[in-house]
């Protein structure tokens, strides 16, 4: 009998979610210091913390796909989110790539791509359209 499975590694899962934990809490401990004492040095620390979270969570995506909900949780799917949501809008659309193919694989809820799709199409002004739910760009290639 081989030590092969289909089932995720566990270890592997909870050291992915308790990174993306750790990742999206920090920008949102930024984000909250910058809202309360606006400086240029509190801003600082938000972007610092936004360009390393954003960073890690593109080289994850980048060796794996986006994390899916069998390998962290819900907590980890949603820590990817908010790291995913601080994003530049060129980032969030080559993460909402990996998003999608991670729904249509079944591996996340479509509710993350739907929330981030709607956050870049709000950004850039443009409405969502159906080439969202697939993560590619519009045929006009404003989406």
């Amino acid at each position: 009998m081989s030590g092969e499975t289909d089932l995720p590694d566990l270890a592997a899962g909870f050291a992915l979610r308790d990174r993306l934990v750790r990742l999206a809490q920090a920008v949102l401990r930024a984000d909250e210091l910058a809202a309360r004492r606006p400086t240029f040095g509190t801003a600082e620390v938000y972007l610092t913390e936004v360009r390393y979270g954003v960073g890690e969570l593109l080289q994850i995506v980048d060796c794996g796909g986006w994390p899916s909900f069998a390998l962290v949780g819900r907590d980890g799917l949603d820590a990817a989110l908010v790291i995913a949501q601080a994003a530049s809008v060129e980032e969030q659309v080559t993460l909402r790539r990996a998003l999608a193919t991670a729904v249509h694989n079944g591996c996340v809820p479509e509710p993350h791509l739907v929330h981030l799709a709607a956050l870049i199409a709000r950004a850039r002004g443009t409405p969502i359209d159906d080439a969202d739910r697939f993560g590619h760009e519009a045929d006009d290639g404003t989406a």
